[in-house]
């Protein structure tokens, strides 16, 4: 595999266009849209003052001609840094670790220069790691069989380049930093990432259906994943190579769930939750990321969320600053071509924007 065929992962953080405002579009009608453009299926929620509303399309699994379900879980990739970041901040609520503490206190010996580089610093991308995901040694690991990398191999397989640029001297997009990030929970609080999650995240807001699973298999129902051109499934191979950095699964409630809590206070102090908007600049328009959290120029207005790509899935979460408006959007379809791409993100946009 070449080094564009892993773009989709590394396009977690994609910056979509804005467009202007229009009528408001049932969301059956957006995943249609969606679906039209060459995608298996799609599942799209959308909450405003109308309340809330799931619309599908296309098929959960093409060999069967199985259509797609509202509660189906996904692969939702880098959507699973919000999960990871909100977790290290009630952490630190507790007093368990400090987001100004040093990598090298958590992991002594594990990063070169980690006494440079904070935990704040793993959390808005500022720490200049390198990706592992970048690295062609994880190609066959992210598409062609199931393959088990420990976090520390991945960690290894990042620091193994020369960084990008000095800790705090840039930006730069690395699941690296949520690796080390989901291994410094694990140092803290000397329980595995999947335990604190569970104790104080999931299981407050009943999460039922959303997991950082530890094997390729997906707990039914689900959707199958597919890499266009093609429609190669992909569903087994899994992302267990990516941990922490985007590796959870959910469903389009429990997403849109997870960020309303998030956005209006009811996991974060406010304080902390005014940290994790603290916001480094990237891509100019007003576009920045703070802790876990990303937000972009829709020309309707701001959007607060983040996007998530693994090989087969793509989502999508935009949300108003207090959360009263909502659009998930997953697709069982990583897109073949930029034009394809460029046609889904369009429809996710204008659907925000009407909403």
């Amino acid at each position: 595999m070449t080094r564009r065929t892993i773009v989709p992962f590394l396009c977690a953080i994609l910056l979509l266009a804005p467009v202007a405002a229009s009528a408001s579009t049932p969301p059956a009608k957006v995943a249609s849209r969606i679906v039209a453009a060459g995608m298996p299926g799609a599942v799209v929620l959308v909450k405003d003052r109308a309340g809330t509303r799931v619309g599908t399309a296309g098929f959960a699994d093409v060999q069967r001609r199985r259509p797609m379900r509202a509660d189906v879980a996904f692969r939702i990739g880098s959507v699973t840094k919000s999960l990871v970041a909100a977790l290290v901040l009630q952490l630190a609520a507790r007093g368990t670790l400090r987001l100004d503490d040093p990598v090298e206190r958590w992991l002594p010996g594990v990063v070169p220069n980690g006494a440079a580089i904070s935990l704040r610093r793993l959390l808005n991308h500022t720490s200049g790691l390198f990706d592992y995901s970048l690295d062609p040694r994880l190609t066959d690991a992210m598409y062609g069989r199931p393959t088990l990398w420990r976090p520390l191999d991945l960690v290894a397989v990042g620091t193994s380049h020369q960084p990008l640029f000095a800790p705090g001297a840039g930006w730069g997009y690395s699941n690296t930093n949520y690796v080390l990030l989901g291994l410094v929970v694990q140092a803290a609080t000397k329980t595995t990432v999947e335990t604190q999650l569970a104790r104080r995240i999931l299981r407050p807001l009943r999460l039922r259906n959303t997991a950082l699973p530890r094997t390729p298999a997906l707990r039914a129902p689900f959707a199958h994943g597919y890499v266009l051109p093609g429609r190669r499934d992909v569903t087994g191979i899994g992302t267990t190579w990516a941990w922490t950095g985007g590796g959870a699964v959910s469903t389009v409630r429990e997403v849109a769930r997870l960020y309303s809590a998030l956005l209006t206070g009811r996991l974060l102090k406010p304080a902390l939750l005014r940290e994790m908007r603290r916001l480094v600049p990237i891509g100019g328009n007003g576009d920045g990321y703070g802790l876990g959290i990303m937000i972009s120029n829709r020309g309707c207005g701001f959007s607060w969320g983040h996007n998530g790509s693994v090989p087969g899935y793509t989502t999508y979460v935009l949300n108003s600053p207090s959360a009263d408006r909502q659009l998930v959007v997953f697709v069982n379809g990583t897109p073949g071509s930029l034009e394809q791409r460029a046609a889904v993100d369009s429809a996710v946009v204008e659907a925000f924007c009407a909403s």
